[in-house]
């Protein structure tokens, strides 16, 4: 049998701003469409490998600026220390203002937020383009602090 099979289709793309993007492709017998959302990740490194986290409040250990719009949908935290004695939490600013009601945490000898005992809720969950970004450390660990801080957003479009 032959297993090559012939298709007679003129190809349309439709992609628009919105968080859909479809192809669709019409062929004699209606249209094709294949729908994805847009989703990808950012991870910012916060700080260098070894030198121990300072906690602040007032001063981010990273910055950055929104280079398009999106919605947070997971924000998650590693480090190549973990700290021990207590959580290391961490906060995101979006503009001056955090956008969690509740921080992600790393536990005491842990290394990721992924494995956290507490969970964490974000309240602000949209940004837009050129929105100030700040990664802030409020607790580092209180007998031996983290140090290798990563954090991880997962954004969709």
């Amino acid at each position: 049998a032959d297993a090559t099979k012939q298709f007679d289709f003129d190809v349309d793309t439709n992609v628009t701003t919105a968080t859909t993007r479809t192809l669709s492709i019409p062929d004699k017998n209606g249209t094709i469409a294949l729908t994805n959302d847009l989703n990808y990740d950012i991870a910012i490194a916060c700080s260098d490998e070894t030198t121990d986290l300072t906690a602040s409040t007032t001063v981010p250990l990273a910055t950055f600026h929104a280079q398009r719009a999106g919605t947070w949908d997971e924000v998650l935290a590693g480090v190549t220390t973990a700290p021990v004695g207590s959580t290391l939490i961490i906060d995101v600013h979006k503009n001056g203002t955090t956008i969690f009601s509740t921080r992600p945490t790393i536990d005491a000898s842990e290394k990721t937020s992924v494995t956290a005992a507490a969970g964490y809720t974000i309240s602000t969950t949209t940004f837009a383009q050129g929105d100030l970004i700040e990664v802030f450390c409020d607790q580092i660990g209180s007998t031996t602090a983290g140090a290798g801080l990563k954090v991880y957003f997962n954004i969709s479009e």
